[in-house]
């Protein structure tokens, strides 16, 4: 048997099937989809927030040890820079000393004999430095006389005029007696007066040299 589409609509076999299926409330069904897509995002949220929040802390808890390892090195750095820079002071004035002892023991007197040596030759070359050591020594006692001026007699031979004509321009020629002496080295003089001498001998000065050199 054959039923058209309205027929089998109109069936009275299908009226208890649509009375015993419920009605599909489709805007209940939208809210409970809506409020649990919200719970799940604040739900999210929280976790993120929460996830932040610790990576924060875990940061700030690095730096700040991270600062504290610098500080402890840079305490450690600066302990052994000190020490190093103490010791290093400690061993210079040792090492001082060990010069110190080695230059008057054997460089100060290899100096002061290098430098007697160069002066004597420049004594027999030169008239000018015999000259200024007479001066400067005429100069200390300018106006205390009478005076003895002893020099070499080599020196005096060969600079008589020169030694004269300095007496005259200090004006010393009626206080100052030229004596030759055997015992005053060449190129020097020695001074005397009432009170006690000057002495412009190489040796003399030398010895003086060494002595502000040690």
């Amino acid at each position: 048997m054959k039923y058209t589409m309205i027929e089998v609509i109109k069936s009275p076999d299908l009226a208890p099937l649509g009375e015993r299926l419920a009605p599909f409330e489709f805007a209940a069904q939208s809210w409970h989809a809506g409020e649990a897509r919200r719970v799940a995002r604040r739900r999210a949220a929280r976790i993120l927030w929460s996830a932040r929040a610790r990576a924060s802390h875990i940061r700030d808890n690095a730096v700040r040890a991270s600062q504290r390892l610098q500080e402890d090195q840079l305490e450690q750095q600066t302990e052994t820079a000190i020490s190093s820079l103490v010791k290093a002071a400690a061993e210079m004035g040792e090492q001082r000393e060990v010069w110190k002892g080695d230059w008057e023991a054997q460089l100060l007197p290899l100096a002061i004999a290098i430098a007697e040596r160069l002066v004597r030759r420049e004594l027999q070359c030169s008239t000018d430095i015999p000259l200024a050591w007479i001066r400067e020594a005429l100069d200390l006692v300018s106006g205390n006389g009478p005076l003895r001026l002893r020099v070499n007699p080599d020196d005096l031979r060969a600079r008589r005029g020169s030694i004269e004509e300095l007496l005259i321009q200090q004006g010393l020629t009626e206080i100052v007696e030229l004596v030759v002496d055997d015992e005053v080295s060449a190129g020097g003089c020695l001074v005397e007066t009432a009170t006690g001498s000057i002495d412009q001998c190489l040796e003399t000065q030398m010895k003086r040299l060494e002595e502000e050199l040690v």
